[in-house]
């Protein structure tokens, strides 16, 4: 009987968020299998862990959502974990809080579960504000929004006739928010603080807030960090999901708003980009597909980011006030968040003009606020207990549901 069934969403930038949990699990002695695709087998060996092969997953057509990609993997995917975990019976499933296909068999084979969310939670009677609502669903896309909520309903009623489930709810799979779902487990993990966390209070004891769970980042030596010592940084980056970073318009207004300013500007692109297709790129921008993000964030004095949750963790953690220029998913929730606790600043149009862009960096750098507030929550997220903590509390729970 192995350990511990480890299950995660199918993602480079996914993958490195949980790789410290797995390594500090297998440093105590723990027999975990993680459940991924073959691309991630060395990394995930590397780490301490067993590799199992996922299901593969159909490439996505037409216009789909978070929660129609996931419930259509599941029909293909649940009879074999079901299959492989009712053979292995694994001590406890640990999944992502967007694992539907891992839940879904630990709750039939009545396996103990520990779920891990990334990003913070949404309240069981959470209703998004207004303005919040609208830059997720406008209005002149309603049909669509229509059409997919008919489509959700569809594909739930297919999952629900094929698994009499008991521990999930249908209120955790489809949330007021695009690409938001909250399944629990009999323990839950939190990547946040409950400083950031909306409405701790509605959460109970099952719940533990333990910020990021990150695994020691190798230093990239070839990164030019000896050229931005001791200089203003600007850093830039839309996160690495292509869909959100392909966006040349924005970086040439970036480069507009920050051409011959006293700033060294570093901007990341995302691998898709051709750089050269940019047009002249002015000295003191430092322009790269790939950036490593935990190094910059150390000089940075702002960080314009797209609001994925993890760039938010790593800017908060380094006490980089934030301008957050959402382009999809769960983004604008997280913007509006940042915003409410004085964070930094959602930008809510969608082309800012590069001297307003520039004048509204300036102003988030020198205000005093933000930067006390940014200190607190940054802080509230080091000091929350990270993966010794996590590891600590799944072990406790392990033992205390097999004793």
């Amino acid at each position: 009987m192995v350990d511990v069934a480890f299950f995660d969403l199918p993602s480079y930038t996914r993958i490195d968020t949980t790789l410290g949990l797995i390594q500090e699990l297998a440093r105590r002695g723990e027999e975990v299998d993680y459940y991924y695709f073959a691309e991630f087998k060395e990394k995930i060996e590397l780490a301490g862990a067993r590799f199992q092969g996922l299901p593969s997953m159909k490439p996505a057509s037409g216009d789909v959502t978070l929660q129609l990609r996931l419930i259509e993997y599941c029909l293909d995917a649940v009879p074999i974990l079901l299959a492989k975990l009712e053979r292995d019976r694994p001590k406890l499933v640990i999944f992502h809080a967007k694992c539907l296909w891992a839940a879904i068999p630990a709750d039939l084979l009545n396996i103990p579960t520990v779920c891990f969310h990334t990003n913070f939670l949404l309240p069981p009677r959470f209703l998004p504000p207004l303005p919040l609502l609208l830059a997720a669903y406008p209005l002149n896309d309603i049909t669509k929004h229509l059409q997919r909520f008919y489509r959700h309903r569809k594909l739930w009623q297919q999952l629900t006739q094929k698994y009499a489930m008991k521990r999930i709810n249908k209120a955790d799979v489809f949330k007021l928010q695009p690409n938001s779902m909250n399944l629990r487990g009999d323990l839950n993990i939190v990547y946040t603080s409950a400083d950031f966390q909306i409405q701790r209070s509605e959460f109970d004891d099952s719940y533990i807030f333990t910020g990021p769970c990150y695994s020691e980042r190798v230093v990239d030596p070839g990164f030019p960090l000896q050229q931005i010592e001791k200089k203003s940084i600007i850093y830039i980056s839309l996160g690495s999901v292509t869909i959100y970073n392909f966006k040349t318009s924005f970086y040439q207004q970036c480069l507009q708003a920050f051409e011959d300013s006293e700033y060294t500007v570093i901007m990341s692109v995302g691998k898709s980009v051709d750089i050269t297709t940019l047009g002249k790129i002015p000295s003191n921008f430092i322009i790269s597909n790939y950036v490593p993000q935990m190094q910059v964030l150390q000089y940075a004095k702002v960080f314009i980011t797209h609001g994925g949750t993890n760039s938010v963790w790593e800017g908060l953690i380094n006490k980089v006030p934030l301008i957050v220029f959402p382009q999809g998913g769960d983004q604008y929730l997280v913007a509006h968040r940042v915003e409410e606790l004085g964070a930094g600043v959602w930008v809510k149009q969608k082309n800012i003009a590069p001297k307003k862009l520039r004048s509204l960096a300036e102003e988030v750098m020198q205000n005093a606020q933000i930067r006390t507030n940014v200190e607190i929550l940054g802080n509230s997220l080091i000091n929350a207990g990270g993966t010794q903590k996590a590891v600590d509390k799944i072990l406790e729970f392990k033992y205390r549901s097999s004793s």
